[in-house]
């Protein structure tokens, strides 16, 4: 299953590159604390999923986010509506049912509990 993937931008780390490779296909994601939502935009410009929802507090990360997907929008490589970027604390942007699958990564274990 592991591939190093290369997509518009940088690869992905390693770390990210493992998380990549244990999300189901085909299902929709959300990623809490997501930065700037490189995993979530990786897995919707490869096609992994059909729609992922990233959360983080940081509203300039998920602007950020934002900027980085138009640029695969621009260019071609992205479906507009297959990502979804919300400031917002955990999953309390989420709905319940909003997707089948959820990444918590790059944060300690006591704040993956309090999600």
């Amino acid at each position: 299953l592991t591939r190093r993937s290369t997509w518009l931008f940088a690869p992905l780390s390693e770390r990210l590159q493992t998380i990549a490779d244990l999300v189901p296909r085909g299902r929709t994601l959300v990623d809490i604390g997501t930065d700037t939502a490189q995993l979530p935009a990786f897995l919707c410009e490869t096609g992994q999923v059909p729609l992922a929802i990233g959360t983080d507090l940081s509203s300039k990360s998920i602007a950020r986010g934002r900027a980085q997907f138009a640029e695969l929008l621009g260019a071609g490589e992205a479906n507009a509506s297959a990502l979804e970027l919300r400031v917002g604390d955990g999953l309390q942007p989420i709905e319940p049912g909003e997707a089948e699958t959820l990444v918590l990564s790059g944060m300690g274990g006591g704040m993956m509990c309090d999600i």
